[in-house]
Protein backbone atom coordinates (compact mmCIF):
# COMPACT_ATOMS: atom_id res chain seq x y z
CA UNK A 1 0.00 0.00 0.00
CA UNK A 2 1.43 3.35 -0.76
CA UNK A 3 1.61 6.34 1.39
CA UNK A 4 0.06 9.36 0.23
CA UNK A 5 3.33 11.32 -0.42
CA UNK A 6 4.43 7.55 -2.68
CA UNK A 7 1.45 7.74 -4.38
CA UNK A 8 1.37 11.72 -5.59
CA UNK A 9 5.24 11.24 -6.19
CA UNK A 10 4.43 8.70 -8.52
CA UNK A 11 1.65 10.32 -9.96
CA UNK A 12 3.63 14.10 -10.76
CA UNK A 13 6.29 12.03 -12.51
CA UNK A 14 5.94 13.51 -16.10
CA UNK A 15 4.62 11.16 -18.76
CA UNK A 16 6.46 12.58 -22.28
CA UNK A 17 4.14 13.01 -25.02
CA UNK A 18 4.68 13.04 -28.43
CA UNK A 19 6.07 15.93 -30.06
CA UNK A 20 3.76 17.77 -31.71
CA UNK A 21 0.47 19.23 -31.22
CA UNK A 22 -2.48 17.50 -30.89
CA UNK A 23 -3.93 14.91 -28.62
CA UNK A 24 -1.56 14.34 -24.97
CA UNK A 25 -2.37 11.72 -22.49
CA UNK A 26 -1.97 10.77 -18.96
CA UNK A 27 -3.42 7.49 -18.06
CA UNK A 28 -1.33 6.55 -15.37
CA UNK A 29 -3.72 5.11 -12.43
CA UNK A 30 -4.27 6.63 -8.68
CA UNK A 31 -6.13 6.47 -6.04
CA UNK A 32 -7.61 9.76 -4.68
CA UNK A 33 -6.78 10.73 -0.89
CA UNK A 34 -10.62 10.38 0.57
CA UNK A 35 -10.57 14.58 2.17
CA UNK A 36 -7.21 14.58 1.72
CA UNK A 37 -4.32 16.80 -0.78
CA UNK A 38 -4.68 17.02 -4.40
CA UNK A 39 -3.15 13.84 -6.78
CA UNK A 40 -1.54 16.08 -9.91
CA UNK A 41 -1.07 13.87 -12.80
CA UNK A 42 1.42 15.95 -15.18
CA UNK A 43 1.50 15.71 -18.97
CA UNK A 44 4.82 17.43 -20.64
CA UNK A 45 4.39 18.63 -24.06
CA UNK A 46 6.71 19.57 -26.77
CA UNK A 47 7.17 20.45 -30.39
CA UNK A 48 3.86 22.64 -30.52
CA UNK A 49 4.86 26.25 -30.67
CA UNK A 50 3.41 29.15 -30.23
CA UNK A 51 -0.16 29.49 -27.63
CA UNK A 52 -2.67 27.40 -26.54
CA UNK A 53 -6.55 27.34 -28.64
CA UNK A 54 -9.23 29.52 -27.23
CA UNK A 55 -10.83 26.31 -27.14
CA UNK A 56 -8.70 24.02 -25.91
CA UNK A 57 -10.25 20.48 -24.54
CA UNK A 58 -9.75 18.72 -21.38
CA UNK A 59 -11.20 15.37 -21.33
CA UNK A 60 -11.30 13.99 -17.68
CA UNK A 61 -12.31 10.45 -16.85
CA UNK A 62 -11.51 10.01 -12.46
CA UNK A 63 -14.03 7.15 -10.91
CA UNK A 64 -15.30 8.46 -7.63
CA UNK A 65 -18.88 7.37 -5.80
CA UNK A 66 -19.52 10.96 -5.27
CA UNK A 67 -18.28 13.25 -7.38
CA UNK A 68 -19.86 16.26 -6.12
CA UNK A 69 -16.61 15.94 -3.44
CA UNK A 70 -14.44 16.53 -6.12
CA UNK A 71 -12.74 19.79 -7.19
CA UNK A 72 -10.46 19.69 -10.65
CA UNK A 73 -8.34 22.08 -11.90
CA UNK A 74 -6.33 22.28 -15.23
CA UNK A 75 -2.82 24.04 -14.77
CA UNK A 76 -1.28 25.70 -17.83
CA UNK A 77 3.03 26.05 -18.28
CA UNK A 78 2.80 29.21 -16.48
CA UNK A 79 1.03 28.34 -13.45
CA UNK A 80 -2.26 29.65 -13.98
CA UNK A 81 -5.37 27.17 -12.99
CA UNK A 82 -8.26 26.66 -14.74
CA UNK A 83 -11.24 25.44 -12.56
CA UNK A 84 -12.80 22.69 -14.71
CA UNK A 85 -14.98 21.50 -11.63
CA UNK A 86 -16.11 22.69 -8.25
CA UNK A 87 -17.37 20.58 -5.01
CA UNK A 88 -21.42 20.46 -5.08
CA UNK A 89 -22.67 18.73 -2.48
CA UNK A 90 -25.62 18.04 -4.13
CA UNK A 91 -24.29 16.28 -7.05
CA UNK A 92 -24.30 12.20 -5.66
CA UNK A 93 -23.59 10.77 -9.06
CA UNK A 94 -20.67 8.46 -9.52
CA UNK A 95 -17.90 9.63 -11.89
CA UNK A 96 -16.31 12.64 -13.93
CA UNK A 97 -16.21 11.72 -17.27
CA UNK A 98 -16.70 14.68 -19.24
CA UNK A 99 -14.62 17.21 -21.71
CA UNK A 100 -14.00 20.66 -20.45
CA UNK A 101 -13.65 23.29 -22.92
CA UNK A 102 -10.95 26.30 -21.77
CA UNK A 103 -9.89 29.86 -23.13
CA UNK A 104 -5.98 28.87 -22.68
CA UNK A 105 -4.97 31.22 -25.36
CA UNK A 106 -2.49 32.90 -22.91
CA UNK A 107 -0.57 29.78 -22.07
CA UNK A 108 2.59 28.53 -24.52
CA UNK A 109 1.21 25.35 -25.74
CA UNK A 110 4.70 23.88 -25.14
CA UNK A 111 5.80 22.83 -21.13
CA UNK A 112 4.49 21.24 -18.38
CA UNK A 113 0.18 21.33 -18.06
CA UNK A 114 -1.53 19.64 -15.18
CA UNK A 115 -4.44 18.40 -13.92
CA UNK A 116 -5.14 18.78 -10.15
CA UNK A 117 -8.30 16.75 -8.33
CA UNK A 118 -8.84 16.76 -4.95
CA UNK A 119 -11.54 15.19 -3.23
CA UNK A 120 -12.92 17.80 -0.63
CA UNK A 121 -15.15 15.85 1.82
CA UNK A 122 -15.35 13.01 3.72
CA UNK A 123 -16.69 8.90 3.50
CA UNK A 124 -16.38 8.19 -0.38
CA UNK A 125 -13.08 6.99 -2.44
CA UNK A 126 -12.19 7.03 -5.57
CA UNK A 127 -9.53 6.96 -8.38
CA UNK A 128 -8.04 9.27 -11.24
CA UNK A 129 -8.07 6.89 -14.35
CA UNK A 130 -7.15 9.27 -17.40
CA UNK A 131 -6.88 12.46 -18.74
CA UNK A 132 -5.60 14.58 -21.96
CA UNK A 133 -5.92 17.89 -23.96
CA UNK A 134 -5.60 18.56 -27.47
CA UNK A 135 -3.76 21.04 -28.88
CA UNK A 136 -5.22 20.94 -32.34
Amino acid sequence: MLTTIALLTALALPVPAPAGCGTHVNDRDAKIPDAGPPVVAEIVVSGCPGNAPADLKVAVLVRHEFRGDLRIDLVGPSGREFRLKNTNSLDGKDDVNETFTVNASGETGNGKWALKVQDRAEADVGHFDRWSLNLG
